[in-house]
């Protein structure tokens, strides 16, 4: 008996329905930690599009894509939290 097959594991959440939205929905979200990234230094952009990685992962969610394809939304959504927070301790000025 293999891990997966097991009764009681629900892999069906993990996996998109559509693979080609997950797809989409992934690239969307390195596209989020790369603009995160290069826009570090500026405090109002990285709340613009932390507000815009939330909506987008919202959009997955409803369209019911996956968790490993949201993966990537959920890290953008993070660097730009540790990123405000950063800037509102004043460690990056």
């Amino acid at each position: 008996m293999v891990y997966r097959d097991a009764p009681h594991v629900d892999v069906g959440s993990f996996y998109a329905r559509n693979p080609c939205w997950g797809k989409i929905y992934r690239l969307l979200g390195y596209i989020g930690i790369a603009a995160a990234v290069a826009l570090h230094d500026d405090a109002d952009a990285i709340a613009k599009l932390l507000v815009v990685v939330v909506v987008v992962w919202l959009a997955a969610w409803y369209q019911i894509v996956g968790t490993l394809w949201r993966s990537s939304l959920v890290a953008a959504a993070l660097l730009c939290a540790v990123t405000l927070t950063l800037h509102r301790t004043g460690v990056i000025l």
